[in-house]
């Protein structure tokens, strides 16, 4: 049975792993693998699994340049063209109940539209983040692109303008002359 002390102790120690695993600069953004217990022993941390809601003020994914590897450049219109086809549902946690809503993809939808993260049952508050962040980069090409297009349809718009306003003083001329041949 799950007591308060339970989930004190719970808190406690999801806490100080995050503060442990913080102060010794160790990436524990992995997702779980497995219920393994964390360990904290010779400066390593496994993996936290928590069954629930976890509330914070903050939480802070390891993202110093040291800790990665791998580096390739990211095209942000396709990954908004990907993120723009992920399918995006209103939904809720059998374990929470019908009333408690959440709203996002599907892990599996997600893996594969981008093929991040460790699994297909998971999304990374990393992996999540750095697609919405392409995808901000993606936007805002297409509204420059969107802005230079508008900018160069006005100043054609205004040429146009310019000899339309040409052609109806040439041809107001014309009717007039036309009415003085008349007379």
């Amino acid at each position: 049975m799950t007591t308060p002390r339970h989930l004190a102790f719970a808190f406690s120690l999801i806490l100080s792993t995050a503060l442990l695993c913080h102060a010794q600069e160790q990436n524990v953004s992995t997702p779980p693998k497995s219920d393994a217990p964390v360990t904290t022993a010779s400066g390593t941390a496994g993996n936290l699994v928590v069954t629930g809601s976890v509330t914070a003020t903050n939480f802070a994914n390891s993202s110093d340049r040291a800790l990665k590897s791998g580096f390739a450049t990211v095209n942000p219109r396709a990954v908004l063209d990907r993120l723009a086809a992920l399918p995006v549902q209103t939904w809720s946690y059998k374990s929470e109940g019908a009333d408690v809503r959440h709203i996002g993809p599907m892990a599996q939808d997600f893996k594969a539209a981008f093929d991040l993260g460790a699994d297909d049952k998971h999304i990374s508050t990393v992996d999540a983040q750095g697609v919405t962040m392409a995808a901000v980069q993606g936007l805002y090409q297409l509204a420059q692109e969107k802005d230079r297009q508008i900018e160069r349809l006005t100043e054609e718009a205004k040429g146009l303008r310019s000899e339309l306003d040409d052609l109806r003083a040439r041809m107001l001329q014309l009717e007039e002359a036309l009415k003085r041949r008349q007379k």
